[in-house]
């Protein structure tokens, strides 16, 4: 994956009837910014944890549109699209996964008006009505319970109204991008309020498909929401919130950064290789793709929730129903290459049902603010396939780059030519699942003295996960024992030279029976030195040829280890649970400065490798489940706030034991658990206003991060050292993980100045930096001298623009001003070895 969009554009937001102007916050001492980290509100200074907020201003004028560009101004977050819409993955601090497999939860909650989101695929959506965004970096298991293990994002959203208002906006940019969003808001009566908001997203892909003449990575989605506010009196309160959304891309283009002996032989002219286009390596940056077809990605989600909240007086009851279908179907051409190889088509269906509720003291002068509650998840895959299928070609190319062993064997064991790899075949697999868990939880704000408060949190959390699969198959080869065949290739070739020796045809029943007479026990010989011979060989290269054909056993592993679960040994159930706790003290210094030291830990539940990549336990321990996730982080942090700005600092240590690993080798996705993975580091968030127009932002994170422990590292082919003998697994202990920067950098700059009377304007740029990092543990750092196995990152957007005091609003943006080129991720080809 590859990424360089420069786009451009003029944004245009006209307010209804109440107008605001975006520039608000210059007004706002950061004192006022309120945060609902906790659960409870509060202002950003005053919450003793790490968390950074970006509001609905800084993301118009910044003209982030998704999750994805939301990390440009929050350097510990990172948001990776991977090879479909719906293949997303998060990471906050450096630790995440959850991205191409459903049964691989994400270890970053997503959470949009405290419902939270199962799956990466419902997440990526335009914001809608936004009101700010909050990245909390650390365990967040305590309160929020369900798969928050290493952060939590939470998007809070605009409520109805009872004064009649509302934005409409249109983006238009280079690509043909056209971004419209509307909402509108205002009173039913005076006890219901409702608003309605609505959004498309549309734009040509920055990809090209050479060979079809197409496009990719294009934009194609829009997103509708529907809210209504019932307030019977001034204690209770009801909010019912109904969306639908739905995209229909061609995503994601793959580039080529090297091209190995086995990729060039589907581009060598006929006889030396198949003839057909490949992505030139040379040229990777320039985007250009050549695919026999499309990648094609189709989702569609919707949602109902409904928040009660019932103020008691000394405490207030909120309760948070929500119920979601997600459907996802992709159809990925996964050899990327212009030959009809391998095919890959996915269908997902995912039903989930949450339910919170929770009890909070209200008042100031409490010597105890305390919150207890509850969360019940319930999450359903009741219909899931894969189907890895081979094209025509698949035969044509398993020869050319076999030497023809392919046709010989095909011969030597008395099939037809074009038997392996044929059309269709390949392997299909039906999983189902169901996911099931509860956790109680609390929080304890002791009062202690006038500056000094501790905080006690636990939540207890009990997951369940039960799995079935219904894997075939189709592969000939895959389905051939090799060193079986051999072996009885060898005791027959061997049986007939040595009657070959006597004189005798080996397959003249009279022949051998006319020796026997005159030579008692010759039969019994030769055959016993035959079958000797031929199982002390069978696993010889030199002397069984068929074992050149298992690397091109694409699927033999599953073949050879592959049960369907339940089985005899299988459950298919998955069970654990967790007493997770935090402990802290925040100590005010002075009114303007704040202290808090913290211990906390977290926990996600084991995880289920529901593909046909699966495989039950090896005689390690490893195969298609993963353990339980066990985090801990010690963190010490000062937030210091004055006339002119803030600056909050944050010192961790985090740990995850069991890391859930699933990396792909070219031929499978390997989960296995990390022994220990560790990353200490500094965090500083910090804002300034030298003057009153100008504003400035500096934010950045340093990680030091290691494999403390990772014996069980899935095998790399450039890794000859350790993976030279067919080996699966390596030893990364004591190695720095890949994917992390050591240093990731956010600044920005903002000037706003009056216009005339009624009209003010504004001129803002931002920064990314991050420092060069290794994308992958499975790809090298450095790939024939191409620094394609690198990331490092020198990001500058730019926007400027002006509004009314009518609510008319018009902004020019630039993100990438400088073209600036870097790798979004990497992997081992399909089915082409190097």
């Amino acid at each position: 994956m590859f990424s360089r969009l420069l786009t451009y554009g003029v944004y245009a937001l006209a307010s209804i009837f109440l107008c605001q102007s975006v520039y608000a916050q210059n007004d706002i001492s950061v004192e006022e910014i309120i945060v609902t980290a906790t659960k409870r509100a509060k202002t950003l200074q005053e919450v003793p944890i790490s968390v950074q907020v970006v509001d609905s201003a800084v993301i118009e004028m910044s003209q982030v549109v998704d999750l994805i560009d939301l990390q440009t101004v929050v350097p510990a977050l990172r948001v990776t699209q991977l090879q479909s819409s719906s293949n997303t993955n998060f990471v906050i601090r450096g630790f995440g996964n959850g991205a191409n497999n459903a049964g691989i939860e994400s270890s970053v909650g997503i959470f949009i008006d405290g419902v939270y989101r199962s799956r990466s695929a419902s997440n990526i959506l335009d914001l809608p009505d936004l009101e700010r965004v909050e990245v909390l970096r650390g365990p967040q298991s305590t309160l929020f319970g369900k798969n928050s293990s290493v952060g939590a994002i939470s998007i809070v959203t605009k409520n109805p109204e009872f004064d009649f208002g509302g934005q409409s906006e249109v983006s238009f940019g280079n690509f043909n991008q056209i971004i419209a969003k509307g909402t509108f808001t205002g009173p039913l009566n005076d006890k219901v309020a409702f608003r309605v908001s609505g959004s498309i997203n549309k734009r040509s892909g920055y990809y090209t498909n050479a060979l079809l003449d197409e496009d990719i990575n294009d934009r194609d989605r829009w997103a509708m929401r529907a809210q209504l506010l019932f307030t019977p009196n001034d204690q209770l309160s009801f909010r019912l919130s109904g969306e639908w959304n739905e995209a229909d891309e061609i995503c994601c283009g793959a580039v080529s950064i090297f091209n190995g002996p086995a990729t060039q032989a589907i581009g060598a002219p006929f006889p030396f290789g198949l003839g057909q286009a490949i992505s030139p390596a040379a040229d990777f940056d320039a985007r250009t793709v050549n695919q026999d077809s499309l990648p094609q990605n189709e989702l569609a989600g919707k949602g109902i929730s409904l928040h009660v909240n019932y103020d008691f007086g000394k405490a207030e009851l909120v309760s948070i129903t929500a119920y979601r279908e997600q459907t996802d179907t992709t159809d990925v051409d996964v050899d990327f290459t212009g030959a009809h190889l391998v095919t890959q088509t996915t269908d997902f269906k995912f039903q989930t049902f949450t339910q919170e509720v929770r009890l909070a003291s209200t008042g100031d002068d409490n010597f105890v603010d305390w919150l207890v509650g509850a969360f019940y998840f319930k999450d359903e895959i009741p219909t899931c396939c894969r189907n890895i299928t081979y094209g025509p070609l698949t035969n044509a190319y398993a020869n050319a780059i076999s030497g023809g062993l392919i046709g010989q064997a095909e011969v030597g064991i008395g099939l037809p030519l074009g038997s392996f790899f044929g059309p269709g075949q390949g392997v299909i697999d039906r999983h189902t699942l169901d996911d099931e868990s509860y956790s109680l939880f609390g929080e304890f704000d002791i009062n202690a003295a006038d500056r000094l408060t501790l905080t006690l949190g636990f939540g207890y959390i009990d997951d369940r996960k039960q799995a079935t699969s219904n894997v075939v198959v189709t592969d000939i080869l895959s389905n051939l024992n090799l060193v079986t065949i051999g072996q009885q290739g060898l005791f027959q070739a061997v049986f007939a030279q040595q009657y070959a020796a006597l004189g005798v045809d080996a397959t003249d029943p009279a022949a051998i029976a006319f020796i026997e007479t005159i030579a008692p026990g010759t039969l019994a010989a030769i055959t016993a030195g035959a079958q000797a011979f031929a199982a002390a060989n069978a696993t010889n290269p030199a002397f069984n040829p068929l074992l050149g054909l298992q690397p091109l056993q694409v699927f033999r592993r599953l073949n050879q280890n592959y049960t369907n679960i339940p089985n005899a040994n299988e459950t298919g159930v998955l069970t654990g649970d967790e007493l997770t706790y935090s402990l802290r003290a925040a100590y005010d210094v002075s009114d303007n400065v704040n202290a808090y030291v913290s211990y906390a830990t977290g926990w996600k539940a084991g995880a289920f490798n529901i593909s046909s990549d699966s495989t039950p336990p090896d005689e390690n321990g490893i195969g298609r489940t993963a353990k339980p996730e066990e985090i801990e982080v010690i963190e010490l942090g000062v937030k210091a706030n004055f006339d002119r700005g803030y600056i909050n600092l944050a010192v961790f240590d985090q740990k995850v034991k069991e890391f859930q690993s699933n990396l792909f080798t070219g031929t499978a996705f390997q989960l296995a658990n990390a022994g220990s993975e560790s990353h200490k580091g500094l965090e500083v968030d910090s804002l300034y206003r030298p003057i009153d127009p100008l504003t400035l932002t500096l934010n950045f994170i340093y990680i030091d991060a290691n494999y403390d422990s990772f014996t069980a590292a899935p095998c790399a082919d450039f890794d000859v050292v350790n993976c030279g003998n067919g080996e699966l697994f390596r030893d990364l202990t004591g190695t720095e993980p890949a994917g992390i920067h050591e240093l990731s950098l956010t600044a920005s700059a903002m000037y706003t100045r009056s216009l005339t009377n009624s009209a003010e304007g504004f001129i803002r740029g931002e920064y990314l930096y991050e420092s060069s990092a290794s994308i992958v543990d499975n790809v090298p750092p450095v790939v024939a001298g191409i620094a394609g196995g690198t990331r490092k990152v020198n990001l500058v957007n730019v926007s400027a623009g002006i509004t009314t005091d009518s609510g008319l609003q018009v902004i020019g943006w630039v993100r990438n001003l400088t073209d600036d080129d870097y790798l979004l991720s990497a992997f081992p080809t399909v089915f082409q070895a190097g």
